[in-house]
């Protein structure tokens, strides 16, 4: 019972295994191909009166996601087909590439903010910024294959709710 329960787990978490199934919002990718997520900062520079830069803060630029995927019409995962048949959700497991494509088209045209899931862990807050799709006639006739780039949103919060959340981080000690 210990063994099922920990499989069905790991399947409602996203995780087989030491796999993780690999996602953009809600569309499952069938192969990530090659990831990079550079994190960078950036130091404010004031001149101040002899023209010397104080450089008196610095300020986490937002993540950039790049990735290079392939998305088919079977999904080439173990976990997915155990995800569908455990959870009876088959999510996008049934989706045709072309379907998989509109719909990563759709996420960039409609602006929609959502979490990417990768091996190594979720960003959340990313926005499809650009879509490049790769043509190789010898490889696409049964797949969509593309340079994705993510970005992160940063949202801050201000008036009355921004202050009520800043209260509590100051009464907790952070």
């Amino acid at each position: 019972m210990g063994n099922a329960l920990t499989a069905a787990t790991a399947v409602a978490d996203g995780k087989l295994g030491l796999f993780t199934q690999v996602m953009i919002g809600d569309l499952v990718v069938d192969v990530l191909m090659g990831l990079s997520a550079p994190e960078s900062l950036t130091i404010t520079r004031k001149p101040v009166e002899a023209g010397y830069a104080a450089t008196d803060a610095a300020i986490n630029d937002p993540i950039e996601l790049y990735m290079t995927i392939a998305l088919t019409d079977l999904e080439l995962s173990v976990e997915a087909g155990v995800s569908a048949a455990l959870t009876g959700s088959p999510g996008s497991f049934y989706l045709t590439w072309g379907q998989k494509k509109d719909r990563l088209f759709f996420m960039k045209d409609f602006k929609e903010i959502v979490s990417v899931t990768t091996h190594e862990r979720t960003y959340q807050n990313m926005m499809v910024t650009m879509i490049d799709p790769i043509y190789d006639t010898a490889m696409n006739h049964d797949a969509f294959l593309a340079n994705v780039t993510l970005s992160e949103i940063k949202q801050r919060q201000t008036g009355l709710l921004g202050l009520i959340e800043a209260a509590k981080l100051a009464a907790s000690g952070l």
